[in-house]
């Protein structure tokens, strides 16, 4: 029985090889607006955590490292996706964008945290955090409306990637930021 037969959507990758399935997991068994958005995110939320990790410390050693654990998470992260679609025969990449989703929110509290009560954001890092709640704001109404229009377990797999995201953030923080100040400055002190 395919998706379109049970009208459930939920094992529409399951048939075919490997590459086909990888294909149809990969392209939302060819739906082209679910791909558009889903990719879109992807790369806003791509650029956004690359100019963060980039500009996370002003160690060298420190930032390069950081990179490194960044490109490995991401790596993890798309490996995940790409697994669960095999196991379960479910297709898209919304696990990717919702974990540096999480791992931008995770960076944007850190920022925050950071800043003396009676200390203000320069107007760049302004511009950085407006960009990070602006890529925050379009995941979260990816979310919402996959929470209404897909499967209840669509939902709880966004949120255990945000979930997700947000740990290897403060994995991050805590491996690479431990005798640095978290400071809104450090965002743009490589630019």
């Amino acid at each position: 029985m395919t998706s379109e037969e049970d009208g459930s959507g939920t094992y529409e990758c399951i048939e075919g090889n490997l590459l086909q399935r990888l294909g149809c997991i990969l392209s939302y068994n060819g739906d082209i607006p679910n791909s558009i958005l889903n990719y879109t995110l992807v790369v806003f939320s791509l650029i956004y955590c690359a100019l963060t990790v980039r500009n996370h410390t002003r160690d060298e050693q420190k930032a390069s490292q950081l990179l490194r654990f960044a490109i490995g998470a991401l790596l993890a992260t798309t490996m995940l996706q790409l697994t669960l679609g095999l196991t379960l025969g479910c297709s898209g990449v919304s696990i990717i964008w919702c974990a540096m989703a999480g791992w931008i929110m995770s960076e944007r509290r850190r920022v925050l945290d950071g800043q003396d009560e009676a200390e203000e954001l320069s107007p760049s890092v302004q511009r950085v955090m407006e960009g990070g709640l602006m890529v925050i704001l379009l995941d979260t109404a990816a979310i919402i409306y996959y929470a209404v229009v897909a499967e209840p377990i669509t939902t709880v797999a966004h949120f255990c990637a945000l979930i997700m995201g947000a740990i290897l953030s403060k994995i991050s923080i805590k491996l690479y930021d431990e005798q640095d100040e978290p400071t809104g400055e450090a965002l743009l002190s490589n630019t």
